[in-house]
């Protein structure tokens, strides 16, 4: 037999007319608190590989989870034909899904993974452009050099102008690559900690958006998202101030 419950009913449930509750007259949503913070170390590693099906214009994504906990991974669509669905993935288990897209009438692909820890990937593009590009990337992570790779795969017949954009530090690598070639480029993220934001868009496919961002886990304790903390948004003359308070943070965890 269970114990009673009642010793933790609240002692009064009664509405009290003297309490009277006033909205703020400027509402606004919360912000996030300004500045950066130690963090602890994640038990987080995961990936999420999408890719167009050709054969019917559906998109495909495969959710990993190569860390030590359990993850959950949401997904969100731009279009109203899919509602939100939710991924459990035990540790060293994986799962996949399909979202159809042209044969349901669905011109344009727009569907964003998260997961815990600010990892994001999202895959925007119109179906017929993706069918065309046939681009497909993958990323890993080195925790020892704490560092992303991508590797871009060409899967069409024609050469691929890639750029891929790095938002924490505003440059550009510029790729071209050959058909049925693969092409890799490594981010050394030790500059921020191991928080990455990348973005693959294509030079004659302009509706085709690859985003990657997150933080690489090494096992030891880094920061809290310098770009979510607003450290990032400086002026120029004040860059190397920034990545120097950035880095000071970080090598005191």
């Amino acid at each position: 037999m269970l114990p009673g419950t009642d010793g933790f009913k609240p002692p009064d449930f009664l509405f009290h007319p003297d309490f009277s509750v006033i909205p703020p007259a400027n509402q606004a949503l919360p912000k996030q608190e300004p500045g950066i913070r130690p963090a602890r170390a994640l038990p987080y590693v995961l990936h999420a590989h999408g890719a167009i099906q050709v054969s019917d214009g559906s998109f495909h994504i495969d959710f990993g989870n190569i860390g030590t906990a359990t993850a959950v991974f949401q997904v969100h669509s731009g279009s109203d034909a899919h509602i939100p669905r939710t991924y459990t993935v035990e540790p060293g288990k994986s799962l996949s899904d399909t979202w159809n897209l042209g044969s349901i009438g669905i011109v344009d692909c727009d569907l964003s993974v998260y997961g815990p820890n600010g990892f994001l990937r999202a895959f925007k593009g119109s179906v017929s452009d993706l069918r065309n590009a046939q681009l497909d990337v993958r990323a890993t992570y080195d925790e020892k050099k704490m560092a992303i790779t991508l590797a871009l795969a060409n899967g069409s017949a024609q050469s691929a102008r890639v750029t891929v954009l790095d938002n924490y530090t505003g440059k550009t690598v510029d790729l071209k690559i050959k058909p049925a070639q693969t092409e890799s480029k490594d981010w050394v993220l030790s500059r921020f900690s191991g928080w990455y934001d990348l973005v693959v868009t294509v030079a004659d496919n302009s509706s085709i958006q690859y985003h990657f961002a997150g933080h690489v886990e090494n096992g030891k304790d880094s920061i809290s998202d310098p770009a979510l903390g607003g450290a990032l948004n400086l002026s120029a003359g004040q860059e190397a101030k920034k990545v120097e308070s950035v880095e000071s943070i970080a090598s005191r965890n």
